[in-house]
């Protein structure tokens, strides 16, 4: 991990990657959002406007530390003051844990999340922590899918934690989606093939639904349908028209606004075609001031969508759709 001004950059030894964060040294309130709280920082569209960050690191230039990591995972860093949180999962998936680093690399704690979690299939670029967690300089929040929701305090004490059901995947690819905090809630997508896909006959299943719970105990306050399959995407917030700010949610079969504090959905719009290219909603949609840029997964279609209104505006709101050569997976676009 290396640190230069107020930029963090961590390596994860085991994966040897490099990501880079913005860190700033409030201990307790971001009402700007200086720190990095959750995936892709506090705007959502993933940039800092630190112009101390390095451009460039390696094992000799702009490196201060590194510390090998106790377990392995997909999740990016966040950052609150000093502190650094993570995920990570053992080869199988069968425990999960959540793991505080300090500004100087010092591992300050760890918890197991779950132990003894029934094997379930997860693409081989995927595993089993692969959502970042979020939080409020409070509290921290860990998403694992089957597994459940875990919120802990800063000293690594379990809070609560909410066990959603069996999230299924039809082609065995797992989760990713990072949960979200806006106001009194922690928001959580929970995307997934429902009863279309094998699951464990006595198992629940998890709800097909963007699910909205009080952050501090837990308690569902509201679950909104989708019923879009399964689903990697993490919600952000978007001023869209009339000064109100919705929040934006990409997927399956297209991208939805909701009521961030009610979970009403509030318009939505599809992309076109029906082939297995437009059917996937990993990245995250980035704006302007005047427009909404979606894109699919794989080399399916990018979408250009006039800040919304209401309804369906599939028809009414789009400027241009343009399909992508090549094949570009998950990766979220920047403006």
């Amino acid at each position: 991990m290396t640190r230069c001004g107020s930029a963090v950059f961590v390596t994860t030894v085991l994966a040897f990657l490099s990501l880079p964060l913005l860190a700033a040294d409030k201990p307790s309130s971001d009402p700007q959002g200086e720190q990095w709280t959750h995936w892709r920082g506090p705007t959502g569209q993933g940039y800092t406007n630190d112009k101390d960050a390095p451009l460039a690191w390696s094992e000799k230039e702009n490196l201060l530390w590194k510390t090998r990591l106790p377990a392995g995972g997909n999740s990016s860093p966040i950052v609150w003051g000093d502190r650094i949180f993570l995920t990570g999962a053992n080869g199988t998936g069968t425990e999960r844990v959540v793991f505080c680093v300090n500004k100087d690399g010092k591992l300050l704690w760890q918890q197991t999340a779950a132990k003894g979690v029934p094997q379930e299939r997860s693409h081989a670029w995927n595993g089993h922590a692969s959502a970042s967690c979020t939080t409020d300089g409070t509290h921290v929040y860990a998403f694992f899918g089957t597994p459940g929701l875990f919120c802990y305090d800063f000293d690594g004490k379990l809070v609560w934690k909410r066990n959603f059901g069996t999230f299924t995947s039809s082609t065995g690819w797992g989760n990713a989606a990072s949960p979200f905090l806006h106001e009194d809630l922690v928001i959580q997508n929970c995307d997934n093939d429902g009863a279309t896909a094998p699951a464990p006959a006595d198992s629940k299943l998890a709800p097909m639904a963007l699910v909205g719970m009080d952050k501090k105990t837990g308690e569902v306050r509201w679950s909104t349908p989708r019923n879009q399959g399964q689903g990697f995407s993490t919600p952000r917030l978007i001023p869209v028209a009339g000064g109100r700010t919705d929040l934006v949610l990409n997927g399956q079969r297209g991208v939805c606004g909701y009521d961030p504090k009610t979970g009403k959905e509030l318009w939505r719009c599809l992309r076109k075609g029906t082939g297995e290219n437009e059917k996937f909603g990993e990245p995250i949609p980035v704006n302007d001031d005047k427009v909404i840029f979606v894109q699919s997964g794989r080399p399916g279609p990018c979408q250009a969508i006039k800040l919304p209104g209401e309804g369906d505006i599939s028809k009414t709101h789009v400027l241009w759709q343009e399909g992508r050569k090549g094949h570009r997976d998950v990766a979220s676009a920047i403006i």
